[in-house]
């Protein structure tokens, strides 16, 4: 019938729009955010190739040595750069517990329209996680846990609410909308940069819904 469109004559940005996402998120540290603003998000390997040296980083080691084994559609899952679909997370609250500066970078929707992007319904290091790249299975990813407030009895929850969206290679600058930080001072940018940066203290609290989050839940399993 004219004029209903389905998942598969929409963008995959649209179809996420439909879902209530505003945005993506990327969690990084204060001193970096100059670079990416600069450079772009880069993938860890694509960083290493560069000879970039971050002048600092919120990963868990443990969670980087079990992602550097795994493959993705052909291709190393550090060649991608992981995105979380909701901000409210099992990774924002371990580094949130390790007392670590942290920021998020907003990054626009149109993003996931570019080539090759994979859509991961969980933590992509886990063994559990199903991966897609058609807009159709952008419907199988965990809505009900990705959308709800509180934590549910699903013994997959922590995993879900770590759901990514994978992105090839990098994020170019003009797909960041802004910075989220504590306070705009706390972030050594250019003054080119300081209109980007948005004070938003309740973006980068953990919900008290993750006090039983330990370093082993962010580890395959």
């Amino acid at each position: 019938m004219a004029g209903i469109r389905t998942l598969e004559s929409v963008k995959a940005s649209e179809a996420l729009r439909q879902r209530g996402l505003e945005c993506f998120y990327y969690l990084a540290p204060p001193e970096n955010v100059q670079s990416i603003l600069e450079k772009g998000i880069l993938t860890y390997t694509r960083v290493r190739a560069l000879g970039i040296v971050p002048r600092s980083s919120l990963a868990n080691e443990g969670v980087q040595g079990a992602r550097q084994s795994i493959v993705v559609f052909n291709r190393s899952l550090h060649s991608y750069v992981p995105l979380y679909l909701v901000s409210s997370n099992p990774t924002l609250h371990d580094v949130a517990k390790r007392g670590l500066q942290r920021a998020y970078i907003r990054v626009r929707l149109e993003v996931v329209d570019k080539p090759g992007v994979v859509f991961a319904d969980g933590n992509a290091a886990s063994k559990r996680t199903n991966f897609y790249r058609d807009v159709p299975d952008i419907s199988k990813l965990p809505w009900e846990t990705l959308m709800g407030r509180r934590r549910d009895a699903s013994p997959n929850w922590k995993r879900q609410r770590c759901s990514e969206v994978l992105v090839p290679d990098i994020v170019e600058a003009n797909f960041i909308i802004d910075v989220r930080c504590t306070s705009p001072d706390d972030i050594p940018v250019h003054p080119k940069y300081k209109h980007l940066l948005v004070s938003d203290w309740r973006i980068l609290l953990h919900s008290v819904s993750f006090e039983s989050v330990k370093p082993s839940d962010l580890l395959p399993d």
